[in-house]
């Protein structure tokens, strides 16, 4: 069952691709690849401290999977912000601050 639904999205994607320049996808890389997707979104992270994504170690690892497998990382995510906002809730402008920097690594 998953892997006819699995088939039905990546034809409807193939068909659809045409329309867009570059696609990316949250997915797992290997889905994604095998999908047919340009590149992957991640995570930055769900901090408390500090943003998981801060760690170069696991920046690394991000970045070697993104070549093994050929499927770049197109953006990253902030997903924190759901749940320290930006307008209304200070971390929210830490989180940003320090995503700037993570994302020039």
């Amino acid at each position: 069952m998953a892997e006819r639904r699995i088939n039905n999205l990546r034809a409807s994607f193939q068909r659809e691709r045409a329309r867009f320049y570059l696609v990316g996808s949250f997915f797992s890389s290997l889905l994604a690849k095998s999908l047919g997707f340009d590149g992957v979104q991640v995570s930055i992270g769900k901090g408390t401290d500090s943003l998981q994504l801060a760690d170069s170690a696991l920046q690394k690892a991000y970045l070697d999977e993104s070549k093994r497998v050929g499927l770049p990382v197109e953006s990253l995510c902030l997903e924190v912000l759901h749940r320290n906002f930006l307008k209304s809730d200070p971390l929210g402008a830490r989180w940003v601050a320090d995503s700037v920097g993570i994302a020039r690594q």
